[in-house]
């Protein structure tokens, strides 16, 4: 279930109450400077604790899964997994049948015209061009092991319309995958979902420029990593822009903070072709507005009030870290302040 959130002008207006300005009416300076605060604050409250709110895990896959609707096209090369069989499959033979599953039948068998199973290695005689191969044969030829897909004899393992390459399976998470978030650093594989006691192993791992190799036979992996906190640094939204990939803007309609996506000039901040929306945990409510309006407070010069909201802020951590570990059978004061 996704985490709660809350719109930034909701803890901006927080703050204003606390520091005693105009919420309705914050000078621009004003604005930038709880904007700052705010920022620096959500850094620290995501340090604070390896909070479950900034945790994700996903149960991913080695390959996207054979897609059997539409005009999809499949190229030599392209792997797939096939949910029916639970195994992964290679295209030996270009198509854009979408109809051409992987496997089919009861018991299913390996679709032979189009597909072969992936392995990490393959077996095979050297090619003979006396020798009349059937489909799913597979020879050795130039170093590279080939299959065959239309019977033949005499042509070459290279002639795509007989024969198809065979290439090995790397057991690596694509950093893209269909419907699946980009992990971040500090990423753990896990054989289990980890969430679920002590049962999950850690697995070796280790990244390229294909994604994140894992180095057991194992049919799919569990991620889990760390969120990094927001910045923000954005001004106000105007139209027209122009705006470019990495830019931020604050748009008052909805009093939320979006990353530029996509390059825009008059497209709203809510066109998610465009924007993103920067997501404020709700978790950390208390905690932002209370240790935000201690830096305002302090840049009024008024810093025992400052030193009351710092307080006040810290102790809203310190509880919902009491309240976390109470809730996974802790026992005991939460070792709070240090991020592990």
């Amino acid at each position: 279930m996704a985490a709660e959130t809350v719109t930034y002008k909701r803890i901006q207006d927080g703050v204003a109450d606390i520091a005693k300005l105009d919420k309705d009416a914050l000078s621009g300076e004003d604005f930038r400077k709880i904007r700052d605060f705010l920022s620096r604050r959500i850094e620290e409250c995501y340090e604070h604790e390896l909070w479950d709110v900034t945790r994700v895990t996903e149960k991913r896959f080695f390959r996207d899964d054979w897609i059997g609707v539409g005009d999809n096209a499949y190229a030599v090369g392209d792997e797939v997994y096939y949910p029916v069989t639970r195994g992964y499959y290679q295209c030996i033979r270009a198509h854009a049948d979408s109809f051409e599953s992987p496997a089919s039948g009861s018991p299913a068998s390996t679709n032979e015209d189009y597909w072969a199973a992936a392995a990490e290695s393959y077996e095979g005689d050297a090619w003979d061009s006396s020798v009349a191969y059937v489909q799913g044969n597979v020879v050795l030829y130039n170093e590279l092991f080939w299959v065959c897909h239309t019977a033949t004899t005499g042509d070459l393992p290279t002639d795509i319309t007989k024969w198809g390459q065979l290439t090995v399976f790397l057991r690596y998470v694509p950093f893209v995958q269909s419907g699946k978030t980009t992990w971040q650093d500090g990423v753990e594989v896990w054989d289990k979902d980890p969430r679920q006691g002590f049962r999950a192993a850690a697995l070796a791992k280790s990244e390229s420029s294909l994604g994140l190799h894992v180095f057991k036979d194992v049919l799919f992996v569990w991620l889990e990593w760390y969120v990094t906190p927001p910045r923000l640094f954005g001004a106000v939204w105007v139209t027209p822009g122009p705006y470019a990939i990495g830019d931020q803007v604050y748009y008052a309609a909805t009093g939320q903070f979006y990353n530029c996506i996509a390059a825009a000039t008059t497209e709203l901040p809510t066109d998610t072709a465009k924007f993103t929306v920067v997501n404020l945990y709700q978790h950390f409510e208390i905690a932002m507005v209370r240790l935000t309006a201690a830096d305002t407070l302090a840049s009024q010069d008024q810093s025992d009030d400052a030193v009351g909201e710092e307080y006040l802020g810290n102790q809203a951590l310190t509880r919902k870290v009491f309240r976390m570990r109470q809730q996974k059978g802790h026992q005991g004061r939460p070792n709070v302040g240090v991020r592990r």
